[in-house]
């Protein structure tokens, strides 16, 4: 049994849609955007390369 958020439709509605890639893109950002405040540009780009190395 399915529940049907949209009268008549399979498909969720945009907002459900929009919150949910919102969501990923914040944990994202939270996974691999680095804090930058109070590094030298040196330290940040060995830990981009770093990180690059990685994925």
């Amino acid at each position: 049994m399915s529940i049907m958020l949209c009268s008549g439709t399979s498909r969720p509605p945009g907002g459900v849609t929009f919150g949910v890639l919102a969501l990923l893109r914040f944990m994202f950002v939270q996974r691999f955007a680095l804090e930058t405040k109070g590094r030298q540009l040196e330290e940040i780009q060995r830990k981009n390369s770093e990180l690059a190395e990685i994925l």
